[in-house]
């Protein structure tokens, strides 16, 4: 029952941080908070998911959190799909007592299948689907236990399903990019 109300959770913080992303028209720079995330900027590149579609990408300070928004439009200017990409510090969205909690918990088949390794520990949320499309994402833990990475994935329904990058998909790239780096 505890690991449904974490997943519970973990969706709920995942749709409203993407939603608040996308509405937000204004973002504030907390520049102390900003200087150690900005090497982000350069792990995930606007051209990170350019196999998949061409997305234009933002990038936003929020407290102490950096966060990358991706959008490829239709021809009509309808969003079709969004990756959005929140870095901050280890234990803001996945907390390390929480995560091992609900890993021990865990039967085998849930440990495959919500448990991805990445980083130095992840967890999936909850898929969340609706009308107006699908939403998925996953949050690690990088292999440095420094910052915490979460990644949502939205596909519009209006659009042709690609299928193409999950939540996963993109969490393993930008967690290879960090390894790469500072491995």
């Amino acid at each position: 029952m505890a690991v449904i109300w974490l997943r519970l959770i973990m969706v709920l913080r995942a749709l409203v941080t993407f939603f608040l992303v996308l509405a937000s028209s204004c973002g504030y720079a907390a520049e102390r908070a900003a200087a150690p995330l900005r090497a982000w900027d350069e792990l995930v590149p606007g051209d990170l998911f350019a196999d998949i579609a061409d997305f234009d990408r933002t990038i936003r300070q929020e407290g102490n959190e950096r966060v990358y928004v991706f959008s490829a439009t239709g021809a009509d200017g309808t969003v079709l799909m969004s990756v959005v990409v929140a870095v901050g510090p280890v234990g803001k969205r996945l907390d390390p007592a929480a995560w091992r909690a609900a890993f021990a918990q865990a039967s085998a088949a849930e440990k495959a299948r919500d448990f991805p390794q990445i980083g130095s520990r992840a967890q999936v949320q909850a898929p969340s689907f609706s009308p107006d499309g699908a939403l998925s994402g996953v949050v690690f833990a990088t292999s440095d236990e420094l910052f915490d990475v979460l990644v949502s994935v939205f596909e519009a329904s209006s659009a042709a399903p690609r299928g193409e990058l999950t939540a996963i998909d993109a969490a393993r790239r930008i967690a290879k990019a960090y390894d790469d780096t500072y491995e």
